[in-house]
């Protein structure tokens, strides 16, 4: 397997265009006359993105003061959640069926302290996560992992396929990475290219990337297909990361060249 990404990787402030450069040099000799694409492992281009992997959503604002609560009794629990006082599981309960973020990832702990199965924890990383919590998000995502569309139901599919796809709108990475990922395998959710298209024209990267780098894996004797992959290419280009618009243009240079080298045969060299 050839990895071009490690050449990114050598990008610090300073150097962008010389690695873009070597990058050009590299890639467009190795592969614009070659008869098959070699495979180009991407997994790391945004991987190392920190700050991506934190961009939150919050789908449903919840409980943020006790000014939302109407319950006296629920104010005080958590009050006493905030200054480390006891608070009972059924108060938790309560509270993260309102929506409360933090009261929701109090109840997981509490639940994983007493060997509550995975599944069992679903519904409160889900509430933590639409509430914008990060550590929900994970948590659904972690679990999401190992479960089939028989696993779980219709409507709680569907809150978390549109929690996915509220995080991977706003530009988080790992939400983007999960969706690739569930589509690939058609599972838990079934088959998601109406979502990952809309992510993909609506200028979601990593996205718009993988969808690009697949036509180009399986199109590369086939000009048509490859202007698709350069559709991809183009918004790949608008991203802010700097590592995905080197990453981009220097494959719209390779996709460039290539469609021009099918055009000059009038077939597959």
């Amino acid at each position: 397997m050839i990895r071009l990404f490690f050449l990114l990787r050598l990008w610090r402030p300073g150097r962008l265009l010389w690695v873009m450069a070597l990058v050009v040099a590299y890639s467009q000799g190795a592969f614009a006359q070659s008869p098959s694409m070699p495979t180009i492992d991407i997994s790391g281009l945004f991987a190392q993105d920190r700050e991506a992997r934190r961009i939150s959503a919050t789908l449903v604002p919840g409980v943020r003061s006790n000014k939302d609560l109407t319950d006296a009794g629920l104010q005080d629990a958590r009050k006493r959640m905030f200054n480390g006082g006891a608070v009972a599981m059924g108060e938790l309960y309560a509270l993260a069926r309102r929506y409360d973020g933090n009261a929701a990832l109090r109840l997981i702990k509490r639940l994983e302290d007493q060997g509550a199965a995975p599944k069992d924890l679903l519904p409160y990383y889900t509430v933590a996560a639409a509430t914008g919590r990060i550590a929900g998000l994970n948590g659904m995502i972690a679990i999401l992992d190992t479960l089939d569309q028989q696993s779980i139901g219709f409507d709680e599919a569907q809150r978390m396929r549109d929690i996915l796809v509220a995080y991977a709108e706003a530009g988080n990475t790992t939400a983007s990475a999960a969706i690739l990922r569930y589509d690939s395998r058609a599972e838990p959710f079934g088959p998601l290219a109406d979502d990952i298209d809309r992510l993909a024209q609506s200028g979601n990267a990593h996205i718009a990337l993988t969808q690009a780098m697949a036509h180009i894996q399986t199109g590369w004797k086939n000009a048509d297909t490859l202007q698709d992959a350069q559709s991809f290419l183009k918004l790949a280009t608008k991203s802010t990361s700097l590592r995905a618009q080197v990453f981009s243009q220097t494959m719209l240079s390779v996709v460039d060249d290539r469609i021009s080298s099918l055009s000059e045969t009038d077939g597959i060299p």
